[in-house]
């Protein structure tokens, strides 16, 4: 008797499983979209980021992505747009105009709803590998100026210096023809800065190649590698130019620009990189002083940085 009622509440579990799981698979086909219960923005976006992706055309991304990168973002052109599948999207971004230089990764779940990577949800704040950033705009290098720009009515623009006044024609530009949707071009070749190295770009696929090299990851990573002083250079300091000048950098705060500035004015030697007009004087751990001679004492400084002090 008892092994009959026994079987007979095991057959109405197992009907009634059967009809709830009905019941849920009925109820998701039913949603024109899914996305993971009790998942923040945030998780969502890391999902993507560690996925294997598929490169696909920007307009195979939802109408609704589409419509956010033309209306949020129209100072940035796309150089890439990737698919998880059944995750979400990725859409790199280059900047154009005063955001020339910067990249920005936009991220969508699969129905096209722009996802906030800063957003855990309820859950305890935590940093994506350690990183939280208010939006997902960086720097990846600069430009010598002046530059130039054909815009769209045919007038060359040139833009002096990377700040407002110097981007102030542009603006005033697009504020006399409101009409207008097509974006200014860049004339090549251009040159990208980078501390002292500098890069001769000639054309757009070069310079999309420059953006598609820059990660946030690797970029945060070389920053912390220059924030964590080896050693003090002890100004001033002297460079022997290529053209066998000699330019002195009188401190750390602004004197680097000076050498920005003599690449600028002295665009014939964009590939050649200055040298240190030796001795140079550095401190390291804080307060010893080391008198380096040569270039090949300076390599052996930065490799015994790179291996940890001995001593």
């Amino acid at each position: 008797m008892t092994l009959i009622n026994n079987h007979g509440i095991n057959l109405m579990k197992i009907k009634s499983l059967i009809l709830f799981s009905t019941f849920f698979l009925l109820l998701i086909s039913c949603q024109s979209s899914f996305e993971p219960v009790g998942i923040s923005d945030a998780e969502i976006v890391l999902m993507i980021q560690e996925s294997d992706k598929l490169e696909i055309s920007f307009d195979q991304i939802p109408r609704s992505s589409i419509n956010t990168i033309e209306s949020e973002y129209n100072t940035y052109i796309d150089i890439s747009t990737k698919k998880a599948n059944g995750i979400g999207y990725q859409v790199e971004l280059a900047g154009l105009g005063h955001f020339s230089g910067y990249k920005n990764d936009v991220y969508f779940s699969e129905d096209g709803r722009e996802l906030n990577p800063n957003d855990w949800g309820r859950k305890r704040r935590v940093f994506i590998k350690g990183i939280e950033r208010k939006n997902n705009n960086w720097g990846c290098f600069g430009m010598i100026f002046p530059v130039s720009f054909d815009m769209p009515d045919g007038n060359v623009l040139h833009v002096l210096s990377d700040n407002e006044e110097g981007w102030s024609s542009i603006k005033t530009w697009y504020d006399s023809n409101p009409s207008s949707e097509i974006k200014p071009e860049i004339q090549f070749p251009i040159v990208l800065f980078f501390e002292e190295e500098s890069i001769t770009v000639n054309n757009k696929n070069e310079l999309k190649n420059v953006y598609l090299e820059c990660r946030y990851d690797k970029m945060k990573e070389r920053n912390e590698i220059h924030r964590q002083k080896c050693f003090d250079l002890v100004y001033p300091i002297f460079f022997i130019m290529p053209d066998g000048s000699s330019l002195a950098i009188n401190n750390d705060e602004n004197g680097w620009d000076d050498l920005k500035i003599w690449y600028g004015e002295n665009t014939g030697f964009n590939e050649e990189k200055p040298e240190f007009q030796y001795p140079v004087n550095v401190v390291v751990q804080g307060d010893l002083l080391l008198t380096i001679n040569t270039e090949a004492e300076m390599i052996e400084l930065k490799n015994e940085c790179r291996n940890g002090w001995g001593y």
